[in-house]
């Protein structure tokens, strides 16, 4: 694994911007193709622009024999959600033309693709040094790259809509408006439209790359890469690489915030009562600015040393407290994160178990410790540096969204899971998985198997423990600010909370709390699900095909994670029945949607509309025991563990969970490693 360290570098002004074209393609039903554009300037060596080239393909073979013509400068093509759309009609196209492209380098993001690769290729007995060997045939060939070009989903830098992009960014062309729902065909508004969403994003991506901050750097294809990249520019000393045991170890430590229900209604009592709806500002690079952080790794050890930097496999007791601090990963049908009391076993940080110990745990037994030493504060520069800008910088501007991202994301890059999968297509290659087959477009009776190859990182820079302090500390700072009026707090979702408490507010410095808005009632059914009503229409609205509205706002927010908005618009009333046990009224259908490409091959196919779906809420909140105190109020209490069994949920909830495996920590290092851990990489 890794051995790679995270080394400075010299900021220059003057690094080369990458060459790029942009891609996009419009459909009719989402899967019944239209046209494909493909945009790029050309520039001089004095990097002055001298031409612009659009040109709108109706069919995607031509689109491809375009982007390997001589003339078309670009190896690098970017699409906008394209590993979640695009992507999948370029594979679709492709598959069938086996003996003009080669299809590789598919990284899986999410259900869909970061990035893919399409070589043309020459057929050979021997190879030569410095060809690209992109693999070997059955009968001893080599098929050797005449020309690869790259399609990578922009979106992996940019995670927004191209309309707020093309606004924030202040671009020449800004997203246009069509209905969707009303194009059949080709038209001379279809293709302005598609014209306009190109060059939009070509413009975003150029302000993008020429961005002062990330020239100096060099530029990176995924913001976390970006961030870490930037970062390079303000650390003084190499970073080590953690690797091995040690690496997963210290992920059994790393996950990420906590979202919970206390209370779950909330109804105005009187004029000067409300529930108060605040976010803590930056918090995560608030917490990177204050803390020095844990870099390189020392020594094993079976003594809890709490003046050392460490990770250590502890058993605790917490004692009774409505807010306990120590978060317990079980597992299920899905992973949830539990903060119980009683007596438990897990990895946790010494920023946590000190805090912990700090409001009255105990440490029982030590099984396990990693100490470290301390690297200091690592990025305290880079935030101050980001956020100095950022608070000069209007909200809709290149400046405020790109040092946000960036702020943002640099921590989790720390911890990228060295070990993953790519897809391939099956040439009898050693070492792959098949798992889907493919039948020919071109009904030839040809079958072509899609398949998983693992691979390693094992040039790649890699440090867990950072970003598992990072994520410990800003738990404890949350805890902290629970803890001054706990029986005040409704809900909390990572960095955000709910209470009638009246906080001290600061918007302007990092880590203090913004009050965002306030409400007369609220019902919390789950986490990432509730309806509130706030006491003035600042919430968006959107029409009955999605669109968001213009002429007005709503004073209801509604948060229903897994239903769409189009089809679930649902009362006070309909929450407060499904709170009282009676769940039929939260129902609704999700609308037909683009199957993404893990899902579509699982079909068979590249390109499926799945249909139709009901949509209902089954569940009940389990993560602490919901009860009815005096006067008919709802109230929580955290789980209890007992001789290591929750012995305060119902026995019909528990048969679904599993107990966490502490005494098989190689079973939990493996669970990690293959990615069914918490990760927060790109």
């Amino acid at each position: 694994m890794a051995n790679i360290p995270l080394t400075p570098i010299i900021p220059d002004s003057e690094r080369d911007i990458p060459g790029f074209s942009v891609c996009d393609i419009e459909a009719t039903g989402w899967v019944n193709f239209l046209l494909i554009g493909l945009a790029y300037k050309k520039y001089d060596e004095n990097d002055k622009c001298i031409g612009k080239h659009y040109e709108e393909f109706q069919d995607i073979s031509e689109f491809c024999s375009a982007c390997f013509e001589d003339d078309q400068p670009n190896n690098i093509f970017f699409a906008h959600f394209g590993g979640k759309y695009d992507f999948s009609f370029l594979i679709n196209e492709l598959f069938d033309d086996t003996e003009k492209y080669f299809i590789h380098g598919m990284i899986p993001r999410g259900s869909g693709l970061l990035c893919m690769s399409v070589s043309t290729f020459t057929r050979e007995k021997e190879t030569k040094d410095g060809d690209q060997v992109l693999t070997t045939t059955h009968d001893g060939h080599f098929l050797v790259a005449k020309r690869t070009i790259s399609f990578k989903d922009s979106s992996a830098m940019l995670p927004f809509g191209l309309k707020s992009l093309t606004e924030d960014f202040n671009v020449e062309h800004k997203k246009l408006d069509i209905d969707h729902t009303e194009v059949t065909k080709v038209t001379p508004e279809l293709s302005k439209y598609a014209e306009w969403d190109h060059w939009g994003l070509y413009e975003v991506l150029e302000h993008y790359f020429r961005w002062p901050i990330i020239r100096q750097a060099g530029a990176k294809y995924t913001m976390a890469s970006q961030a870490l990249q930037v970062l390079r520019t303000f650390i003084k000393h190499p970073i080590p690489s953690l690797s091995g045991d040690a690496d997963s170890f210290i992920r059994q430590s790393y996950f990420g915030g906590r979202t919970e229900i206390f209370k779950p209604f909330y109804e105005q009592n009187s004029e000067t009562s409300m529930l108060r709806s605040f976010d803590v500002n930056s918090l995560y690079p608030f917490v990177m600015r204050e803390l020095e952080f844990p870099t390189r790794f020392r020594f094993e050890t079976n003594q809890y040393m709490e003046n050392r930097m460490g990770f250590y496999d502890v058993e605790v007791v917490v004692p009774d407290m409505y807010i306990p601090p120590l978060g317990l990963k079980y597992e299920g049908m899905q992973e949830r994160l539990i903060f119980p009391t009683g007596k438990f076993r897990s990895v946790w940080s010494t920023l946590e178990l000190n805090y912990a110990i700090s409001i009255g745990c105990k440490i029982t037994k030590v099984h396990r410790g990693m100490v470290f030493d301390s690297g200091g504060k690592i990025f305290e520069d880079y935030v101050n540096a980001l956020y100095s800008i950022r608070q000069k910088a209007p909200k809709a501007s290149v400046d405020n969204v790109l040092c946000k991202l960036l702020m943002n994301s640099c921590y989790g890059r720390f911890a990228l899971n060295l070990e993953r999968e790519k897809l391939v297509f099956d040439h009898g290659q050693a070492g792959i998985i098949p798992h889907w087959d493919i039948p020919s477009k071109k009904d030839d009776g040809r079958i072509i198997r899609l398949a998983t190859e693992a691979t390693s990182l094992d040039t790649s820079f890699a440090n867990a423990a950072v970003a598992a302090w990072v994520t410990s500390g800003s738990r404890v700072h949350m805890h902290k600010l629970y803890n001054q009026a706990p029986k005040d707090l409704y809900y909390t979702d990572t960095d955000s909370m709910k209470s009638t408490h009246k906080y001290a507010k600061n918007d302007d410095d990092l880590g203090q709390l913004k009050l965002e808005y306030m409400t007369k009632r609220a019902v919390f059914l789950l986490p990432k699900t509730y309806l509130e009503d706030t006491n003035s229409p600042i919430f968006n609205m959107y029409d009955s095909k999605g669109r968001l509205r213009t002429d007005s706002k709503t004073a209801k927010k509604q948060v229903m994670k897994g239903f769409d908005r189009k089809t679930s618009d649902f009362t006070f009333e309909d929450f407060t029945i499904a709170l009282e046990g009676d769940m039929k009224r939260l129902a609704a259908t999700n609308p037909r949607k683009f199957a993404t490409l893990r899902t579509a091959v699982s079909h068979g196919t590249f390109l499926k509309l799945l249909e139709e779906s009901p949509r209902q809420i089954r569940s009940r909140y389990t993560k602490r025991r919901v009860f009815k105190g005096g006067s008919q109020v709802y109230d929580t209490e955290p789980l209890h563990i007992k001789n290591g069994d929750i012995v305060n949920l119902d026995k019909e909830v528990l048969k679904k969970w599993k107990k966490p495996a502490y005494q098989d920590m190689e079973h939990i290092a493996h669970q990690v490693v293959h990615g069914l851990g918490a990760s927060m990489e790109e």
